[in-house]
Protein backbone atom coordinates (compact mmCIF):
# COMPACT_ATOMS: atom_id res chain seq x y z
CA UNK A 1 0.00 0.00 0.00
CA UNK A 2 2.47 2.67 0.82
CA UNK A 3 4.72 1.48 -2.04
CA UNK A 4 1.83 2.18 -4.49
CA UNK A 5 0.80 5.60 -2.94
CA UNK A 6 4.49 6.14 -3.35
CA UNK A 7 4.88 5.53 -6.62
CA UNK A 8 1.17 7.44 -7.43
CA UNK A 9 3.35 10.96 -6.40
CA UNK A 10 6.01 9.74 -8.28
CA UNK A 11 4.08 9.56 -11.34
CA UNK A 12 1.87 12.63 -10.52
CA UNK A 13 4.82 14.67 -9.90
CA UNK A 14 6.71 13.50 -13.22
CA UNK A 15 3.17 14.85 -15.42
CA UNK A 16 3.56 18.05 -13.58
CA UNK A 17 7.23 18.35 -15.08
CA UNK A 18 6.14 17.37 -18.21
CA UNK A 19 3.19 19.41 -18.52
CA UNK A 20 4.96 22.32 -17.59
CA UNK A 21 7.97 22.36 -20.16
CA UNK A 22 11.23 22.73 -19.83
CA UNK A 23 11.81 24.20 -15.94
CA UNK A 24 13.03 27.41 -15.18
CA UNK A 25 11.37 29.29 -17.96
CA UNK A 26 9.41 32.65 -17.24
CA UNK A 27 5.90 33.29 -18.31
CA UNK A 28 4.31 36.88 -18.19
CA UNK A 29 0.65 37.59 -18.72
CA UNK A 30 -0.18 38.94 -21.82
CA UNK A 31 -3.30 39.85 -24.30
CA UNK A 32 -5.55 41.21 -21.49
CA UNK A 33 -4.51 37.89 -19.03
CA UNK A 34 -6.09 35.45 -22.07
CA UNK A 35 -2.42 34.21 -22.90
CA UNK A 36 1.09 34.29 -22.16
CA UNK A 37 4.86 34.80 -23.58
CA UNK A 38 7.90 33.08 -22.64
CA UNK A 39 11.54 33.76 -21.93
CA UNK A 40 14.69 31.70 -20.29
CA UNK A 41 14.00 32.99 -16.71
CA UNK A 42 16.49 30.49 -14.91
CA UNK A 43 16.62 27.47 -17.74
CA UNK A 44 19.81 25.85 -17.84
CA UNK A 45 18.78 23.25 -20.54
CA UNK A 46 20.78 22.57 -23.80
CA UNK A 47 17.08 21.88 -24.55
CA UNK A 48 14.01 24.19 -24.68
CA UNK A 49 10.77 22.50 -24.56
CA UNK A 50 8.12 25.46 -24.83
CA UNK A 51 4.93 24.11 -23.70
CA UNK A 52 1.91 24.60 -25.10
CA UNK A 53 0.07 26.13 -21.82
CA UNK A 54 0.72 27.77 -18.95
CA UNK A 55 -1.86 28.34 -16.05
CA UNK A 56 -4.57 26.30 -18.06
CA UNK A 57 -4.06 29.58 -20.92
CA UNK A 58 -2.02 29.70 -24.08
CA UNK A 59 1.61 30.20 -24.31
CA UNK A 60 1.19 32.22 -27.80
CA UNK A 61 4.73 34.64 -27.72
CA UNK A 62 8.42 34.06 -27.24
CA UNK A 63 9.03 37.97 -25.79
CA UNK A 64 11.45 40.01 -27.05
CA UNK A 65 15.02 39.53 -25.95
CA UNK A 66 13.36 36.34 -24.91
CA UNK A 67 16.30 33.70 -25.11
CA UNK A 68 18.97 36.61 -25.73
CA UNK A 69 22.51 35.10 -25.47
CA UNK A 70 21.72 32.09 -24.06
CA UNK A 71 24.58 30.55 -25.45
CA UNK A 72 23.79 27.13 -23.62
CA UNK A 73 20.89 26.05 -25.79
CA UNK A 74 21.28 23.41 -28.79
CA UNK A 75 17.68 23.34 -29.69
CA UNK A 76 14.20 24.21 -29.18
CA UNK A 77 10.83 22.80 -29.33
CA UNK A 78 8.19 25.11 -30.20
CA UNK A 79 4.57 24.29 -29.99
CA UNK A 80 1.65 24.81 -32.23
CA UNK A 81 0.22 27.63 -29.71
CA UNK A 82 2.74 29.92 -30.34
CA UNK A 83 1.98 32.54 -33.12
CA UNK A 84 4.37 35.15 -32.77
CA UNK A 85 8.21 35.19 -32.02
CA UNK A 86 10.38 38.39 -31.61
CA UNK A 87 12.98 39.51 -34.35
CA UNK A 88 15.66 39.68 -31.39
CA UNK A 89 14.17 36.28 -29.70
CA UNK A 90 17.49 34.86 -30.15
CA UNK A 91 20.05 36.86 -30.82
CA UNK A 92 23.32 35.84 -29.60
CA UNK A 93 22.18 32.23 -29.62
CA UNK A 94 25.59 31.41 -30.83
CA UNK A 95 25.50 27.46 -30.12
CA UNK A 96 21.31 27.30 -31.20
CA UNK A 97 21.63 24.36 -34.18
CA UNK A 98 18.55 23.02 -33.89
CA UNK A 99 15.00 24.78 -34.52
CA UNK A 100 11.84 24.07 -35.83
CA UNK A 101 9.09 27.01 -36.68
CA UNK A 102 5.87 25.85 -36.79
CA UNK A 103 3.35 26.57 -39.21
CA UNK A 104 1.63 28.47 -36.26
CA UNK A 105 3.93 31.01 -35.95
CA UNK A 106 2.67 33.97 -38.54
CA UNK A 107 4.70 36.79 -36.95
CA UNK A 108 8.32 37.10 -36.58
CA UNK A 109 9.16 40.97 -35.60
Amino acid sequence: MKKTIIMTLCLLMAGLLFAEGTPGLEFRSIDNNTAYDVRIGTATATHIDIPATYNERPVTTIAINGFQNYTSMTSITIPNSITSISGSAFDGCTGLTSIDIPSSVTSIA
